[in-house]
């Protein structure tokens, strides 16, 4: 005995009963609930809720910008960064620095490049000066009339040889005074530099008489006026007669004999005696400068 509500069996399989879909349902306005209407209500009402979305715009744009400056700052095109990076490469520019300490500026260098050269100009002006060549103004008239008093002369001080600057001890020597030269020497017994000539050399035996020379007994070619020395021939004077006599006298090694032109008139060897060969300064070449003008006379 079946129920009567079974369902039959069709082919071993459960028949399902046939049911209309349902349709729909689409609630209108009114079929709202409370709570919906209450809340649409609520938000057309609420001023600040038209503008909640503003912010969220604005918000999303900011993230955005700050999404893009981190993206500058990242790629290098930061303007801040720039800028920094000009003043590092200006101060590297303007401030050069070797083996990790700065450089002088320019103009220290400059300076001190200045001050050097001027320094080394002058030392070598020194030594040439003391060791090469000078000039000297004649302070008397003891060589007249061949040289006057105020005359201005050249003298070669590597004539004889080359000394140590500011000194008597030779460096190296190649020549000795010779008879006739006018010489510049050192005083001595006083304070000064002389201008003589060498009348006499080391071995000579020599006298003077009335202000001639007469050497190893031959008496030099000579009037009241010139003389021939050494085969040099030159002026003299005897205005003030021929001084005092001298010798006769043997000239001792390294020392040597020299008087003035101006006979009558000089304090020279006849005085002070012989003088070392050390003494002799150089060898007066010329005279450059006599009354302020400008002359070139041989000695």
């Amino acid at each position: 005995m079946s129920d009567a509500g079974a369902v039959p069996e069709v082919g071993g399989a459960v028949a399902e009963p046939d049911v209309e879909p349902a349709e729909p349902h689409v609630a209108s306005d009114d079929s709202r609930p409370e709570d919906a209407l209450v809340a649409d209500d609520r938000r057309s009402s609420d001023p600040h809720d038209d503008a909640e979305p503003a912010e969220d715009s604005e918000s999303v744009d900011d993230a955005s910008a700050d999404d893009a400056n981190e993206g500058e700052r990242a790629s290098g095109d930061d303007p801040a960064a720039e800028d920094s990076g000009t003043e590092d490469s200006d101060a590297e520019d303007s401030e050069p620095v070797s083996g990790g300490k700065k450089k002088k500026p320019t103009r220290a260098r400059s300076l001190f490049r200045d001050a050097l050269s001027l320094a080394a100009f002058l030392a070598t002006a020194l030594i040439a000066r003391a060791s090469l060549a000078d000039h000297y103004v004649v302070p008397t008239g003891s060589m007249i009339p061949t040289v006057h008093e105020g005359d201005r002369v050249v003298v070669a001080k590597a004539a004889y040889g080359l000394r140590f600057p500011m000194s008597q001890t030779w460096l190296v020597r190649w020549s000795e005074p010779k008879r006739g030269d006018v010489v510049v020497l050192d005083s001595p017994d006083e304070d000064q530099v002389l201008l003589k000539r060498v009348v006499a050399l080391p071995g000579d035996v020599v006298e003077v008489q009335s202000g001639k020379l007469i050497l190893n007994g031959v008496r030099v070619e000579a009037t009241d006026h010139d003389e021939t020395l050494g085969g040099k021939h030159h002026e003299l004077s005897f205005a003030s007669g021929g001084g005092p006599d001298f010798g006769p006298s043997k000239v001792p090694a390294g020392k040597v004999l020299v008087m003035g032109d101006n006979r009558g008139n000089s304090r020279d060897g006849r005085y002070f005696g012989y003088v070392d060969e050390a003494t002799v300064l150089g060898h007066a070449v010329a005279i450059y400068v006599r009354n302020g003008s400008f002359v070139w006379d041989k000695l």
